[in-house]
């Protein structure tokens, strides 16, 4: 996996008065690995207050959608977690939650989301928002049991994103959403909290929900898709390639630095 190829095209997400901090960084480091039950993050996760605004990092076509499903083993038994060993993995863990049989609860993951589509095929995603910007179209999830699954807006062929009715154009820098903690719940899920708009968007800016973890921004980026859909490639923005614990940079100052970074 090499970023050399790719000229940076990213600008900040976060106003300069921001300061996130990396809580986990291209590859899951073993806490997170025991909670979610995968090995592979392909993202960074920037802690930040909850509600703290989003800014579009690049020149794109933008949609957003919605989606949880609950984490299950192989077997697809859903994964409980108890008050122990939530705080175990995550110190911000809510209080807020009802009883459940034997002290544990299911764990959720996914959220409200919005992808953005980039020059040279590139394209952009952002999770666990509690707002997205009205300007935004907005496609709801499709039921499956208790699961709710993403649109399939977010596979949809290149040549297609470009039209108006399927997503808007805006420039880097327009504020796009708010960050929370959607889809990383216990016990009940947070769709079920959210006030549903006209266009069936939820927005969760005044909802508590429950969550296992703090509020933060997963922000990925991709490469161009293969005839599945699928991405050719998962960029780490920073060009490091590591957990949390890696040379991640403390300040927005310092992002572009590295030789792979894909910021500008």
């Amino acid at each position: 996996m090499n970023t050399t190829l790719i000229k940076p095209f990213l600008r900040t997400v976060f106003s300069p008065e921001t300061t996130p901090f990396i809580s986990a960084g291209f590859e899951y480091d073993s806490k997170e690995i025991a909670t979610h039950g995968v090995q592979k993050h392909q993202a960074i996760d920037f802690d930040v207050p909850r509600g703290t605004t989003v800014y579009a990092p690049a020149d794109g076509y933008y949609v957003a959608t919605f989606g949880e499903v609950l984490l299950e083993d192989q077997a697809d038994i859903p994964t409980l977690v108890s008050v122990q060993k939530a705080r175990a993995g995550n110190p911000y863990s809510d209080e807020l939650r009802p009883p459940a049989k034997n002290g544990e609860w299911p764990i959720w993951f996914g959220g409200l989301f919005i992808q953005g589509w980039h020059k040279n095929g590139m394209y952009t995603q952002y999770g666990h928002l509690d707002w997205v910007d009205v300007s935004i179209p907005y496609y709801p999830p499709s039921a499956h049991k208790t699961n709710l699954m993403y649109s399939e807006v977010l596979k949809i062929d290149p040549r297609e994103y470009k039209k108006p009715e399927i997503s808007v154009f805006l420039k880097a820098g327009t504020p796009i959403g708010r960050t929370g903690m959607t889809g990383m719940g216990w016990g009940p899920r947070s769709f079920d909290f959210a006030a549903l708009k006209r266009d069936e968007r939820p927005d969760f800016s005044t909802a508590q929900y429950t969550h296992y973890t703090s509020p933060h921004l997963h922000f990925a980026v991709f490469g161009p898709r293969d005839s599945n859909g699928e991405p050719t490639k998962y960029y780490d923005p920073f060009g490091v390639y590591g957990t949390l614990n890696d040379a991640y940079p403390k300040n927005l100052s310092d992002w572009k630095k590295s030789k792979n970074s894909l910021w500008k």
